[in-house]
């Protein structure tokens, strides 16, 4: 008897937790800094480092995805994908 591998890909999203520094005079100094920098998208001079929150993912439905997979089983043995939660029917 042999054993085949397989992988169920699935996509997710999930909350991750940055950490950011800001040298200012005073902490309302600080918050209006971090609320401009937030708000232009240009926080990368005052990350420090990120992790992620325990217990945030959440499976995505197709539609949450613009109709396309969020679930595939791949054979690793021959490197294809059998089926995805679109087509729901075996591509071999």
């Amino acid at each position: 008897m042999q054993t085949f591998e397989f992988h169920l890909d699935k996509k997710v999203t999930s909350w991750y937790r940055e950490t950011h520094y800001v040298d200012a005079e005073t902490l309302q100094q600080a918050q209006k800094i971090m609320i401009d920098k937030f708000a232009d998208g240009n926080t990368d001079d005052t990350f420090n480092y990120q992790e992620k929150i325990d217990d945030t993912w959440e499976e995505l439905t197709p539609q949450e995805n613009d109709n396309q997979p969020t679930r595939e089983l791949w054979c690793e043995d021959s490197s294809m994908l059998l089926i995805d939660n679109i087509v729901n029917q075996p591509m071999i």
